[in-house]
């Protein structure tokens, strides 16, 4: 059976798993983590990189008045990051927004340009809703 490990940042910082890390049939990220630099510390292999709204945003180069209360820097991180999906054929990018129905015009189509599927995927809201509902029984057990 499969190993799952999730660490803490402060464990990453401190240690240096990244061979152990990459060493995994799968690997999965959240939120396009910053690999660039902390190869050492967090390996350098995506196999799932989970975005949400926020985040897609920013990789999708759309949301103008939305980006400029952020930090620019932040917001200079997510431009070459955007690039690196583009090259990066190994990863897929699973998107998950639970509300905002109008994201999948706005938002996921200029994704899809850049990444179509299947290096790009959307969880359906009714999964989201599901696995909530799961977590919530396993919670209480």
């Amino acid at each position: 059976m499969g190993e799952l490990r999730l660490p803490r940042g402060t464990w990453m910082l401190y240690e240096q798993k990244g061979k152990e890390i990459d060493g995994h049939e799968v690997v999965l990220r959240m939120n396009s983590a910053p690999v660039a630099g902390f190869e050492p510390y967090v390996g350098s292999k995506t196999t799932l990189n989970m975005c949400n709204h926020f985040h897609a945003t920013h990789m999708a180069g759309v949301g103008g008045k939305f980006n400029d209360w952020h930090d620019h820097d932040e917001n200079r991180h997510y431009r070459s990051t955007s690039k690196a999906h583009r090259l990066n054929k190994n990863e897929t990018l699973v998107l998950f927004e639970p509300h905002l129905s109008h994201a999948y015009y706005k938002l996921y189509e200029p994704l899809f340009q850049h990444r179509p599927p299947p290096l790009t995927s959307i969880l359906s809201i009714d999964f989201i809703t599901a696995a909530n509902e799961l977590w919530g029984v396993l919670l209480n057990k």
